[in-house]
């Protein structure tokens, strides 16, 4: 069982996330991941840092295992992503892990090239991920697809490469008051500002079916106990507010010590 904290680039600025994830450790969260945003979900996020500059300095500074969600194929092409990945994985052996997804038109459309349908996207993806392990085996790639390489091989490779895993949006995925909007619609709009006209509608008790929101650690105690009778091995929690460091504090003295015995 790992219970890990999310760090949210679009929330709050890098300097702040990084005195938070040592916060988090001190706590007895047992592993951290990132966001890996070009743009905020909405303009009054306010910032949006760039993850892989954050994540060597949050893992030098910490002992946790990181992850960042991220979109190989337009914004970044797979082989920087197989390199930045690699020197992490080098660095810090069995600590870091990347999830890939087929991305979001508010990140990946600022290249300027056109935004895929969702099954080419898709399509594009598994090239990505085709590459990636074929450069972390050492193989030296080209590749001629949706994505393009040419005689490409990493020279600094890890033991062991990192995990890799599927990243998807769902019902249930929390991003304040845009968990209400469709995940079609989550895909395709540009702008921080589009989010923020999408979503102005969006009541407090539009958030339930979609976002845990209860005052009470116990109940929050109780949702995460049926997580993990689920089967679920990680469960990363985000505290879509302001007031981090309460979140942690909280989470740390009356709830984490209840999984910890359950465990």
């Amino acid at each position: 069982m790992m219970i890990g904290y999310h760090a949210s680039h679009e929330e709050n600025g890098p300097t702040d996330l990084l005195r938070y994830v040592q916060h988090a450790e001190q706590a007895g969260f047992s592993a951290a991941m990132c966001s890996d945003h070009f743009h905020p979900w909405g303009e009054q996020q306010g910032h949006s840092a760039f993850a892989w500059s954050w994540l060597g300095a949050a893992m030098q500074a910490t002992s946790l295992s990181f992850g960042t969600v991220n979109a190989p194929g337009q914004r970044y092409h797979p082989a920087v992503i197989a390199q930045a990945a690699a020197t992490l994985a080098y660095m810090f052996p069995g600590r870091f892990w990347v999830a890939v997804g087929s991305g979001e038109a508010l990140n990946e459309s600022i290249t300027g090239a056109a935004w895929p349908l969702k099954s080419q996207r898709n399509a594009r993806l598994l090239e990505c991920v085709r590459v990636m392990r074929a450069l972390w085996a050492g193989e030296t790639v080209t590749h001629h697809g949706l994505v393009t390489v040419e005689e490409a091989k990493l020279f600094t490779r890890p033991e062991r490469p990192p995990m890799i895993v599927g990243a998807a949006i769902t019902p249930a995925t929390a991003r304040w008051r845009f968990s209400a909007l469709d995940t079609t619609v989550l895909a395709e709009l540009r702008r921080p500002a589009q989010f923020d006209a999408a979503s102005s509608h969006v009541r407090i008790e539009d958030l339930s079916g979609s976002v845990r929101m209860s005052p009470d650690p116990e109940r929050h105690l109780e949702w995460l106990q049926e997580d993990l009778a689920m089967g679920y091995e990680r469960i990363y929690l985000h505290e879509v507010g302001p007031d981090q460091e309460r979140f942690i504090d909280l989470f740390g003295a009356r709830v984490l010590p209840g999984l910890s015995r359950r465990s």
